[in-house]
């Protein structure tokens, strides 16, 4: 038996999630890169987090969640400070141009996503939820 690389499912999965984040980013005309977004959003969302709390929630390696940080940080999208409690530890939080650019992006990112849900077509939360199962237990 042959090995077909453009059948296997691992390499399907990734040309759809590229793709889409590729297509997502045009929409979105984000300043940032997607990955750069993910995080900034992610910030929003939880209000303050350390690196190591990013890394675990969105599945990031640390070096790039680092890297993300550093240029945020950069464009003066968020801010670090020192954790109130633990020393060891600095906190990331999302500056007013930061919040500024997640409020101009969210209804673009719910468009979008509203669009793959309807290309999805009837059976979208069933397809959902089988890519949801393709997730390692953890």
């Amino acid at each position: 038996m042959s090995f077909n690389s453009s059948g296997f499912l691992p390499h399907q999965l990734f040309l759809v999630a590229a793709r889409i984040s590729q297509e997502c980013a045009s929409r979105m005309d984000l300043t940032i890169g997607l990955g750069d977004f993910h995080v900034l959003a992610h910030v929003a969302e939880q209000g303050s987090l350390s690196v190591r709390d990013i890394q675990a929630q969105i599945g990031m390696e640390k070096s790039r969640v680092s890297r993300i940080i550093a240029r945020l940080q950069a464009t003066g999208l968020i801010e670090k400070r020192e954790h109130p409690t633990d020393g060891r530890l600095l906190e990331i939080m999302i500056t007013a141009p930061g919040r500024l650019l997640i409020d101009a992006a969210a209804p673009l990112a719910a468009a979008y996503q509203t669009e793959l849900i309807s290309r999805l077509g009837d059976d979208a939360e069933e397809t959902i939820a089988g890519l949801g199962r393709l997730l390692p237990s953890q």
